[in-house]
């Protein structure tokens, strides 16, 4: 039985609506919670551009901040959705490498169960990385891998 379970949404691929309702009905048959994850990968800053021009740079900080802002927002709906099932949900984004911060984020919060993407998803995760088996070795819990829908 699970009690926790951290699902990964890959922003706004159409990957993640097979995820997500896999991982509800998990939560709903088991009484589980739910945590929303979405990994941003890291940017690259301004000054490491070769261009390195200050009209560059604002234009590439205010392109991240609205798609923060937009996978955010498409975060809490989901988690609005759920709640709405009456599955506890919360959700978080976090900036960094995926494969580091999904080990990280499960563990922190002594996840039961990793849901994402499979890896052959039509549009998987931004960093096939986390599907090596020395990653896969690492996460701390059961991990299922959902398939886009047929």
């Amino acid at each position: 039985m699970y009690s926790k379970i951290l699902v990964v949404m890959d922003g706004f691929a159409e990957g993640s609506r097979p995820v997500y309702g896999q991982a509800t009905r998990l939560a709903k048959n088991n009484r589980a919670r739910l945590r929303l994850l979405h990994v941003v990968p890291p940017r690259q800053d301004a000054s490491s551009t070769t261009e390195g021009s200050v009209t560059l740079a604002i234009s590439n900080v205010s392109l991240w901040k609205r798609f923060d802002r937009r996978c955010m927002e498409l975060l809490k709906r989901y988690a609005d959705q759920a709640t709405a099932q009456g599955i506890y949900t919360d959700y978080q984004q976090v900036r960094g490498p995926v494969d580091t911060v999904i080990c990280d984020v499960a563990r922190e919060w002594s996840a039961d169960l990793i849901v994402l993407s499979h890896p052959e998803a039509e549009e998987p995760l931004p960093d096939p990385s986390i599907l090596d088996a020395s990653i896969l070795m690492k996460l701390p819990c059961s991990t299922l891998f959902v398939k886009p829908d047929a």
